[in-house]
């Protein structure tokens, strides 16, 4: 147990010198269009509903490598992107999920891990931005630093407006931090990126 431990606040240790960390709380919101969609732009992430065919081809041309769609391939998009994704040399990554009832743990650790992962830019959309928002909040607030109103205000801004997705994203990082307390008083020199209560 005592090599878990050390091995896991090593882990810990790693995340909490993460160079983003340095730089959360200046991030800000920059609204601007791509083609015919709005997008939030922030830290080289754009956010924003379904883009169009020729909005894709306009990320491509922005230096956008990878697309990380959140909706179900049974919701209307009016083309086919992931074979237009392809066409024009994208990556494209499909997370779907719609609701409180599929926003589960699996996808909050996986939306986690792609955003820790991706080349910037990146366009990360779904229908509106609210998906988008519920799951950038947790990335924002236990891999990036931010205090949770700040990162919550953020979300907002970038189309966060349900509140039942607001509130399985606070119980996922309350949930998630509580986890990295108890993981740092097991190894006492272990930074948690954060205070515990």
């Amino acid at each position: 147990m005592g090599r878990l431990a050390s091995l896991l606040g090593a882990v810990l240790l790693a995340a909490a010198t993460w160079p983003g960390l340095a730089s959360a709380q200046d991030a800000s919101v920059h609204n601007r269009s791509l083609g015919s969609i709005a997008v939030h732009e922030i830290g080289g992430i754009l956010v924003a509903g379904q883009p169009t065919a020729a909005d894709l081809a306009l990320a491509r041309g922005e230096g956008i490598h990878r697309v990380i769609n959140l909706r179900h391939a049974s919701e209307p998009a009016g083309f086919d992107e992931p074979a237009e994704a392809a066409r024009l040399g994208l990556e494209y990554i499909s997370l779907p999920w719609s609701g409180p009832d599929e926003l589960t743990d699996t996808v909050f650790d996986e939306v986690r891990a792609l955003l820790r992962e991706s080349p910037r830019p990146l366009l990360f959309h779904c229908a509106s931005g609210n998906r988008v928002a519920a799951v950038w909040l947790p990335w924002r607030v236990l891999d990036e630093g931010a205090d949770w109103d700040s990162a919550l205000a953020e979300a907002q801004q970038l189309g966060l407006r349900s509140p039942a997705l607001e509130a399985r994203a606070r119980a996922y990082v309350d949930q998630q931090s509580k986890l990295r307390c108890r993981l740092a008083a097991a190894s006492p020199n272990t930074h948690t990126g954060g205070p515990c209560p």
